[in-house]
């Protein structure tokens, strides 16, 4: 079992839109592409690492890592 690790808990996406200087649109576009997000009601969530290793690898979907 993996510990909790809170610098890579999920971060609102507004956090990026402000972080990075992205638009919505871009956003939205990039969700559609395959970023890794989490939604709870309206409210849409991605953690730091996945949105990295995303942009790193072009905005490519990334392969699902397997829990034991």
């Amino acid at each position: 079992m993996n510990a909790f690790d809170p610098k890579d808990a999920p971060l609102p996406l507004e956090f990026f839109l402000r972080r990075y200087s992205i638009s919505r649109t871009t956003c939205w576009r990039w969700r559609l592409a395959g970023l890794p997000t989490s939604q709870v009601g309206a409210k849409i969530f991605c953690r730091e690492s996945d949105f990295v290793k995303w942009l790193e690898s072009g905005g490519k979907p990334q392969p699902k890592e397997s829990q034991p």
